[in-house]
């Protein structure tokens, strides 16, 4: 091991860490029941599926609950074999939920162990996946130019954070898109499409950054950017035809997306000023100038990191009101910009570009 993988592998730990005590926190709140990150909610499509596996006293902190209900239900099957008679009916979108495979496939072989080591594996295996991509964002930061502490980045990236509360996918997601662009940048493009093409499994809109790497940055071969865009679509493709077939062709659904700031509007008559979720609305705003900063700064510095990080905020204006009325949702957005932009803030400007050849290994 070189003295650089040592270096990224104790800052590593040390984002692990973090994650760590933020859940013990909550399992020591919720008497060490796995449950809490599910997060079922009363009125989720999933309840019946999951009163069944775990009886009456399941726990049900939420009124709808969160993404992570889904993951489970996709972690119990991931090769969709029940997909019309278990896995569509307990899912409200099930072709927008099993798009998303690769964290529960993932998380699957912990169910070897029961239903509950599977609750554990979903939170496992997110933390595994902080570890990785910590050590990757570290590698990334040093091959920058950046100082290491640059590399918390990834860890204390709020997607990342609500990965480990929330058994959600968007920590993998982020770690495979930093492994893409370190890849990039080692002059490694089968490892980065590899990489990518991990990304776009585990959370589809991470197509959006992928495509940003590859065709915004200024000094990638031709050949490279088609397979970097190509190579992941077609598995994104593959795998959508495949799940849908699987799961009995149920219609498209996509909510996420509309007018062009008509959600802020829609979660302010129907979210923020009903309930009073003035924190949400706050959240939900923020985009805007983060969106600018990141644009800004990509106009100016056409970083392989920005690249990348641009399209995740030109979709802030189409979001709708199902994404912006909930600041955790808006974060998990926003997650990824943040993150890239973190790590490009530490870059020397002489270092900021993909072709850039004077690394030193430590």
């Amino acid at each position: 091991m070189t003295a650089r993988s040592r270096i990224a592998l104790r800052w590593a730990l040390g984002g692990l860490a973090v994650h760590l005590l933020i859940a013990v926190a909550f399992l020591a709140r919720y008497d060490f029941n796995p449950q809490f990150f599910v997060h079922f909610g009363e009125n989720g499509s999933v309840m019946g599926l999951a009163r069944t596996v775990f009886g009456s006293d399941l726990l049900v902190p939420h009124v709808d609950g969160q993404d992570g209900q889904a993951f489970w239900v996709l972690a119990r099957d991931p090769l969709l074999l029940h997909g019309t008679t278990v896995i569509a009916p307990n899912l409200d979108r099930p072709g927008y939920r099993a798009q998303r495979v690769a964290y529960p496939a993932l998380a699957a072989p912990w169910r070897l162990g029961g239903e509950y080591s599977l609750l554990w594996g979903l939170l496992v295996t997110n933390l595994i996946v902080v570890f990785v991509g910590g050590f990757v964002a570290v590698l990334l930061a040093l091959d920058l130019g950046a100082p290491v502490r640059a590399g918390l980045a990834f860890a204390l990236s709020p997607a990342v954070m609500l990965s480990t509360i929330l058994d959600v996918a968007d920590a993998l997601a982020l770690a495979a898109l930093l492994a893409a662009l370190l890849a990039l940048r080692r002059d490694r493009p089968a490892w980065g499409v590899g990489a990518a093409t991990l990304a776009v499994l585990a959370k589809e809109v991470t197509l959006l950054g992928v495509a940003g790497a590859a065709l915004l940055s200024p000094s990638l071969p031709s050949r490279t950017r088609w397979k970097l865009v190509g190579v992941p679509t077609a598995a994104m493709l593959g795998w959508g035809i495949y799940a849908r077939w699987r799961l009995g062709w149920p219609p498209a659904d996509v909510q996420e997306f509309g007018f062009p700031l008509y959600g802020y509007l829609d979660a302010y008559r129907r979210g923020w000023l009903p309930v009073g979720n003035w924190a949400d609305a706050v959240i939900a705003f923020a985009l805007i100038p983060i969106g600018v900063l990141v644009i800004a700064r990509w106009w100016s510095r056409r970083s392989l990191l920005l690249s990348a990080a641009v399209p995740f905020v030109l979709f802030v204006p189409f979001l709708s009101a199902q994404v912006l009325d909930l600041l955790f949702n808006s974060l998990r957005v926003i997650g990824p910009a943040v993150t890239l932009l973190w790590l490009d803030m530490y870059v020397p400007a002489a270092a900021r570009t993909v072709s850039d050849t004077n690394r030193t290994e430590a």
